[in-house]
């Protein structure tokens, strides 16, 4: 039988976000697509796709961090079409605690002087 870690609720702060282009996979439960990020926050990520974004706002979400795996739940918040490509947002719903601990050294290494919080 599998073991089961509990996953960590994420608050609902807003945080801002850094550029970040990262190679990013994102499942509606039917489809797995691919593409990359525009920016990330500690609270979400902006992808940018060529295609229309899912119609599901419920989102399983994974890139690599510093060589590692990170997968966590995600809602779609909104979307805006720019130009021929699509953006939308997605705010992290729950994610592990080591995904947190992985995420957050990405935020201190793009912007290691943010207030409120220790690098």
């Amino acid at each position: 039988m599998p073991h089961h870690r509990p996953l960590l609720r994420i608050e609902g702060r807003r945080a801002p976000r850094r550029p970040a282009h990262v190679e990013i996979s994102y499942s509606d439960g039917t489809r797995l697509y691919s593409d990359y990020t525009r920016d990330i926050s500690p609270g979400g990520v902006q992808i940018e796709t060529s295609r229309q974004p899912p119609a599901d706002p419920r989102l399983v979400v994974s890139f690599q961090l510093a060589g590692q795996p990170v997968k966590l739940q995600g809602t779609i918040r909104w979307i805006r079409r720019d130009g021929l490509a699509h953006r939308f947002g997605v705010e992290f719903v729950a994610m592990l605690p080591e995904d947190r601990e992985r995420l957050d050294a990405l935020m201190c290494a793009l912007a290691p002087e943010t207030p409120g919080r220790e690098c």
